[in-house]
């Protein structure tokens, strides 16, 4: 997202939440915060958190669009089966996704 992009989304989120205390600094602060993100996602992300709430957070948009992204992570549907939430957001630990490693890589093996 460009900084002009940003200063788009901070006038989305004052026209959702008016009473949100936005100023001249805003857009720059959450620049820094959402810069690497899609304006479009941002934008989802937004819309969905203003129905039940009356303020929005730069971490809150960072946190859909990192869920809405997660699916894309080649560990996630693994993990995601059997309920390991760590595993969607960082590197797998879990006991779970280390055995569908040595299964997956166990087929692999017997399949050369």
């Amino acid at each position: 997202m460009t900084p002009a992009e940003t200063v788009i989304l901070i006038r989305y989120v004052a026209a959702c939440c008016p009473q949100q205390k936005i100023d001249s600094y805003t857009p720059d602060a959450w620049h820094d915060l959402l810069g690497d993100l899609d304006l479009a996602d941002c934008r989802a992300a937004v819309a969905e958190v203003a129905r039940s709430r009356p303020f929005i957070a730069a971490s809150d948009i960072r946190t859909l669009v990192d869920r809405k992204n997660a699916g894309s992570l080649p560990h996630s549907d693994a993990c995601r089966g059997r309920n390991c939430r760590d595993c969607v957001w960082s590197w797998c630990r879990c006991t779970c996704h280390h055995y569908a490693i040595v299964r997956d890589a166990d087929a692999l093996a017997i399949e050369s």
